[in-house]
């Protein structure tokens, strides 16, 4: 007790000793605490679908090291007791005795991120998300047996350096963060792209959304995730987001991918669309009564059937400058060559992209 006390004490006389700002709104960001130690802002989680991935850096807090192979593209995190490693090509988890794990990593501006509840499941440690009193600031909390402070006990000790450290990342950021699972470019333009394909992805078309940093989303079908599991680790591996494409019966369609996604990646996805507009109403509803997200587009560019992409139609509606356009893409071969210079021309007028996610779906009543 008296060693809590003491700890409780020292902090509280640290944190309070730092100057006192008012949190600037309307940008959040979460810290990411090792046991009672709150870690700079340069380490945040990252939300892909419903899991929590991490830098896979910050385990050193617990003598968990880290190293990377650049040969083989591969991370490791190695304790005295235990090896893992993720081969970032392949998007496959192995242990040092070869077996293998569901499990994908993300790359993720020149950081190598892990989910975080299988890490800690494979360590032995413990993991907690904590609201803090401020709506901008949460904290996912690391902790194993040398833990003090409660969870409240520590935002408490914790709030006046979180406040600073806040205040310092949005002035280094000039107000604006790219933050969340939509993942993209941010510009000064006012229009914003919602990128998603139809379709598995080839090499070169993965290539291109690499080489301009631009995150989408991919709508696959239960027989697409069947096809190539390993595609769909590569999206997710990428940093890319999954939904599930869905026709005549949703439910059913939804609960077959949502299980053959988790089975390939190891991850969840809220996100439902239709494979063609027919279908557009009847995936609404079902999207409505589960409690997933339903994404629309704007611009099909997948035309008349004929299975063609379109996707130069993007670069003509954006002259306009909507203030945001969610257009449809066929993955196929006309995609493949086009893409490039769409891409090139959305960096030339400073247009920002985002990756369709659970939150920014278009409402009912902006649809009509």
């Amino acid at each position: 007790m008296r060693r809590l006390a003491a700890l409780l004490l020292i902090l509280c006389l640290v944190f309070c000793l730092l100057p006192t700002m008012s949190a600037a709104s309307g940008i959040s960001v979460c810290f990411i605490a090792a046991n009672d130690n709150l870690l700079e802002l340069s380490y945040q989680p990252y939300w892909q679908g419903s899991t929590i991935y991490v830098p896979y850096t910050v385990f050193v807090n617990f003598k968990i090291y880290n190293s990377f192979h650049q040969s083989s593209n591969t991370a490791s995190l190695y304790s005295s007791t235990k090896q893992l490693y993720f081969n970032l090509d392949s998007g496959e988890t192995y242990d040092g005795n070869g077996t293998y794990y569901n499990v994908t990593p993300i790359s993720r501006g020149g950081q190598v991120y892990v989910p975080l509840d299988f890490i800690c499941g494979q360590y032995g440690l413990n993991w907690s998300y904590i609201n803090s009193s401020n709506s901008f600031i949460d904290v996912c909390r690391i902790s194993d047996a040398n833990v003090i402070l409660s969870n409240d006990q520590f935002l408490t000790a914790a709030k006046p350096l979180m406040e600073t450290r806040y205040n310092a990342y949005v002035s280094s950021n000039g107000g604006s963060v790219d933050w969340g699972g939509g993942g993209g470019s941010s510009s000064e333009n006012d229009s914003v792209v919602y990128l998603s394909f139809v379709g598995l992805p080839s090499g070169t078309l993965l290539e291109s959304l690499a080489s301009y940093g631009v995150k989408a989303t991919f709508f696959l079908t239960a027989a697409e995730i069947r096809e190539s599991p390993a595609t769909v680790r590569q999206i997710v591996g990428q940093g890319h987001n999954v939904g599930a494409l869905c026709s005549a019966d949703p439910a059913a369609e939804y609960a077959e991918i949502s299980s053959l996604l988790y089975d390939a990646a190891h991850v969840k996805t809220l996100l439902v669309a239709s494979a063609s507009p027919e279908y557009d109403d009847i995936c609404r509803h079902a999207a409505e009564i589960a409690g997933l997200v339903f994404w629309d587009y704007d611009t099909d560019c997948i035309q008349g059937g004929s299975g063609l992409s379109y996707i130069s139609l993007i670069t003509a509606y954006l002259d306009y400058r909507p203030e945001r356009l969610c257009p449809r893409i066929l993955c196929c071969e006309a995609t493949d060559s086009t893409l490039p210079s769409v891409l090139a021309y959305i960096k030339d007028n400073a247009i920002s992209t985002r990756a369709p996610a659970e939150v920014g779906a278009l409402t009912d009543a902006e649809n009509q």
